[in-house]
């Protein structure tokens, strides 16, 4: 029994500590302080679904926007949830992009601007919005929730976490959710509207102070670099 408590207590440290974490996440805000995430990030993020070259299924984005300084056009990519089986994203991720998240997320990032559900500019052919951001956090992890009473890894975790921004009170089989207390990638886009659709172009990103992630471990989350990996490396 003694042995018991204290593994059940070594337990219940380990998830405090991150539970604390995510008490403490909250949303990239690099600059423009006064100009907020909408929804406010006292709230649940928005969400909309896409779907991904090279793969069968779709994925749920979570997503805040804003109009930044009065030029900037942005989003903020919170997490991204699979819609049917808990191997999805993974699946997704070995596939169609190689194993590669970082990959998996840009085309994430690229989706979220296709979809545009803030309706930002470029409106009419041939026109250029030279002002484009996606924001999202530079090291990410990948994990699924089974379900309170599931019989799951994640159910303590689910119980024990809740907060706007925590991935395990989802109740998706599987998610990417950006590592909390970690530093923000900022990367910048050049959209084009075409008589084919959309012309992406990634023009330039903001290299976090951590972009090995070397400093960002927790206890049970594997944080890998998402951040300029796939693009300077």
């Amino acid at each position: 029994m003694k042995k018991f408590l204290i593994l059940l207590s070594l337990f219940i440290s380990v998830y405090a500590i991150e539970m604390n974490a995510w008490a403490d996440f909250t949303p990239c805000l690099p600059d423009c302080e006064n100009d907020v995430w909408v929804p406010d990030i006292s709230l649940p993020a928005s969400t909309i679904r896409v779907t991904l070259p090279g793969c069968t299924t779709t994925f749920v984005i979570r997503y805040r926007y804003r109009i930044a300084c009065n030029q900037w056009y942005d989003y903020y990519i919170e997490g991204v949830e699979s819609t049917d089986s808990p191997s999805d994203i993974n699946e997704c991720i070995r596939s169609g992009y190689a194993g590669n998240m970082a990959l998996f997320l840009r085309a994430i990032s690229e989706g979220l601007i296709i979809a545009n559900p803030a309706n930002f500019p470029p409106y009419n052919v041939p026109d250029c919005e030279l002002m484009w951001r996606v924001l999202k956090g530079a090291c990410w992890f990948r994990d699924f929730v089974t379900g309170i009473g599931g019989g799951g890894p994640n159910d303590f975790e689910e119980v024990l976490l809740s907060s706007p921004s925590d991935p395990y009170t989802w109740g998706a089989p599987e998610f990417l959710a950006p590592c909390p207390s970690i530093h923000c990638c900022l990367e910048k886009y050049r959209v084009c509207r075409t008589e084919q659709g959309l012309d992406i172009t990634l023009t330039d990103y903001q290299p976090p102070m951590d972009p090995e992630c070397a400093d960002t471990q927790l206890p049970t989350f594997n944080c890998v670099p998402v951040c300029g990996s796939i693009y300077h490396r």
